[in-house]
């Protein structure tokens, strides 16, 4: 997890809403324990504000291929084309051995605190 408050993550895999379900809560969904038992990664936080709903938490499911914050250290991020999509082809098979048959992509996501 991040160690600041803002920070981007970017990460190779798929990227699901979860509805009615507290991002900071202990309990994995069933799609976590799968993704863990493959030897996938997960993430949960909040990456998007819906104007009536609020926050709208999420799940990533795949591997974090880098973090980037002021507090984490590392503000740049570069990777070869050959290097991702060795990426995403491991993971696309690890997705299809717990039955996600969506694609991998590499998404970008930032991550802003809110001060209230």
């Amino acid at each position: 997890m991040p160690s600041s408050e803002d920070y981007t993550v970017v990460w190779a895999g798929v990227y699901r809403r979860l509805r009615d379900f507290d991002v900071e809560e202990e309990s994995e969904t069933p799609l976590e324990r799968r993704a863990r038992n493959a030897g996938l990664q997960t993430w949960r936080d909040v990456f998007e504000v819906d104007a009536v709903r609020g926050d709208v938490p999420c799940v990533l499911v795949g591997r974090q291929v880098a973090l980037l914050g002021y507090k984490e250290g590392r503000t740049r991020f570069a990777a070869t084309p050959t290097r991702l999509s060795a990426i995403l082809r491991t993971i696309a098979g690890r997705l299809r051995s717990i039955g996600v048959h969506t694609p991998p992509r590499l998404h970008v996501l930032v991550h802003i605190e809110d001060e209230e």
